[in-house]
């Protein structure tokens, strides 16, 4: 497979080296990444590309303008979850090893587990190693090549953080895990369809969400559309449940004061 430059992410161990001496400086590097020609024209192209979806899109909703904010949310939100879950390499996201490591426990029955370790099949815990090991970058050729991604009977311990998050916040995960390895042994694919599933509950909530509540519903499109929250929404973290499912129990309680109110 043809290396995607644009999704290329430096390791910040690297040094860079001006006039031959080392400099430790991520700005230096991210400066001499953008040097790349074939970088530059892939990160235009995916520039361009974003642009004229987000602009079809805000045409669309400019020409319905009695267009409901459960209908804009299903034209935006879905689009920039799945934009971030292609451009954000897998492990990369906020924390997400460590999240993914709690799925995979807790589909294998091991729902409490223990804080400071964590016992896991070897191919789990490769997928998640994706840098190439000559030039330190990630990428998707880095991602999807041969590697010992498969999971095996082959196990490992290990001494890390495991997250804290309530083992609800993990089920959209889980179930995934579960029904993915019935079809494949692969690691990496099963990670990416853990993050669909994920992407695909947080919304169903989001959406139930804003059709439920009373009143404040471009609040919550907004609050949906906060970057922090589409890479919750769109990795394997626990936090995108956390925050759908809160909003989710706002408008539920919203909805109940408005009728309460209107007996």
């Amino acid at each position: 497979m043809k290396e995607l430059n644009l999704l290329k992410q430096m390791n910040s161990s690297i040094p860079v080296k001006i006039d031959g001496e080392p400099v430790e400086n991520t700005a230096l590097k991210m400066n001499a990444y953008y040097q790349n020609t074939t970088a530059m024209q892939s990160t235009y192209i995916a520039f361009w590309t974003i642009g004229i979806i987000s602009t079809l899109i805000a045409i669309r909703i400019y020409e319905r303008p009695n267009c409901k904010p459960e209908q804009i949310f299903l034209y935006v939100v879905p689009f920039f979850c799945i934009l971030f879950t292609l451009a954000m390499p897998i492990s990369k996201g906020h924390d997400e090893t460590i999240h993914w490591y709690k799925v995979y426990e807790q589909a294998e029955g091991r729902i409490f587990g223990k804080q400071e370790e964590a016992y896991l099949p070897k191919g789990v815990v490769q997928a998640f190693q994706i840098e190439d090991a000559q030039t330190k970058e990630t990428s998707y050729a880095s991602i999807f090549k041969e590697k010992e991604d498969t999971i095996d009977d082959q196990r490992v311990t290990l001494k890390t953080r495991t997250a804290t998050y309530s083992p609800i916040t993990y089920l959209p995960q889980v179930v995934s895990v579960k029904i993915a390895s019935l079809f494949t042994n692969h690691a990496t694919i099963i990670a990416y369809i853990a993050r669909l599933s994920n992407i695909a509950v947080c919304l169903f909530l989001l959406y139930e969400a804003i059709k439920m509540i009373p009143y404040g519903k471009n609040a919550i499109l907004l609050i949906s559309l906060i970057p922090i929250a589409i890479e919750g929404f769109s990795t394997i973290s626990a936090d995108g449940i956390t925050i759908s499912s809160s909003i989710l129990l706002i408008s539920y309680i919203l909805k109940l004061r408005e009728e309460k109110q209107d007996l």
